[in-house]
């Protein structure tokens, strides 16, 4: 099954504008609402999976979206289609969908510090990214995500230009 894979290069670890990308993944991919798999996975079928990521290194971070269409689709093809809606998701946005991709990324947050397996993982990551006493203040960078902010972030780093686009058959 062929995996499309479009990247960005984005802001490194510990950036102010992390949490923003956060919610940009869950505004595109999350659950069954989120703008990509709401369209191409549940409406149209033309994807078996759309799924988001956003990770940060030292220097900078990718975020990236991962498409397995659906069998029988031509690859070349569906890579199009996820290209055009991704580069005109914005216009799907709205406030309702903002509340909710911060609601699942905090419920998610403290559903993972119940097991200390998963609270040294985040305590890693946070003071990879600055110290890990940021932890704490990881629930109000979300909350303070506004429409703006994912809105900038989207015409700053996802744009057809800065894209890098791999098909991998597996």
């Amino acid at each position: 099954t062929p995996l499309i894979v479009l990247g960005f290069k984005t802001v490194p670890l510990g950036s102010h504008l992390t949490p923003v990308f956060e919610v940009l993944g869950e505004m595109l991919c999350g659950g069954k609402w989120g703008v990509l798999v709401n369209d191409l996975v549940y409406d149209k079928r033309i994807f078996a999976s759309v799924q988001c990521d956003s990770s940060h290194l030292m220097e900078a971070g990718v975020f990236s979206i991962v498409g397995v269409p659906s069998p029988g689709r031509d690859v070349f093809d569906s890579f199009k289609i996820l290209e055009e809606k991704l580069l005109g998701a914005t216009s799907k946005f709205n406030e309702e969908l903002l509340v909710t991709a911060r609601n699942k990324i905090l419920a998610d947050f403290y559903f993972n510090i119940e097991s200390v397996r998963d609270v040294v993982f985040d305590l890693v990551e946070f003071e990879m990214g600055g110290g890990a006493g940021l932890i704490n203040e990881y629930p109000d960078a979300i909350k303070r995500v506004n429409m703006e902010d994912v809105t900038k972030a989207m015409e700053s780093y996802i744009r057809e230009e800065l894209m890098t686009v791999g098909v991998l058959y597996g």
